[in-house]
């Protein structure tokens, strides 16, 4: 059990770690402020209109590319859907620092091996950070998540692989999906 002054000097220490940050990022929007609201909003309606006149509809074109070139990987699609994605960490004004590590361990993946990543991801803001790897690679995704307007259809659209938990049959469509992945070298993500 902490006394109540290690209780205080961990409290110090947090506000002191929040000034430091606000020092590197003055411009930081302060967490639950009217401005941080206005912003997510602001950032809502950008996200909504953005998928909706560009974001989607280059995908339905590369998608239609692709019934006659690279049906099997669709790279192209791909690459277009991480570029949309990742795009949105750098015009969000509650995001303002992320540092990607590591991405020298990802020489198997731009050798075009089949690789599986299994990722514990905290938000849905990992997922928008993990388009940042710059690699080729397929989601295996709850159901769910295929039914989100724009978003969900640019996921089917791009091959990825659907599991509803608790479902046997679902589980097994799932590894089925995913060893045809795998056999045309695309890396998977769960």
């Amino acid at each position: 059990r902490k006394s109540g002054a290690e209780v205080a000097h961990a409290c110090g220490a947090s506000r002191l770690t929040e000034q430091r940050r606000r020092a590197r990022h003055p411009t930081a929007l302060k967490p639950g402020s009217i401005w941080t609201k206005l912003a997510s909003l602001l950032f809502l309606i950008y996200f909504f209109l953005t998928s909706l006149v560009v974001g989607f509809p280059v995908c339905v074109c590369l998608w239609i590319l692709h019934m006659f070139y690279d049906n099997k990987r669709r790279w192209l699609l791909h690459r277009w859907t991480t570029t949309w994605a990742y795009h949105y960490n750098t015009v969000n004004p509650c995001i303002h620092c992320t540092t990607l590590a590591g991405l020298h361990n990802l020489a198997m993946v731009h050798a075009g091996k089949p690789v599986i990543f299994v990722a514990n991801h905290q938000s849905a803001l990992d997922i928008f950070l993990l388009y940042g790897i710059n690699a080729h690679f397929k989601w295996v995704s709850k159901s769910s998540n295929f039914n989100i307007p724009l978003i969900g259809w640019a996921m089917s659209l791009n091959d990825y692989v659907p599991v509803t938990r608790g479902r046997k049959e679902s589980v097994v469509r799932m590894f089925d999906h995913c060893k045809r992945h795998l056999a045309h070298n695309n890396p998977l993500v769960f």
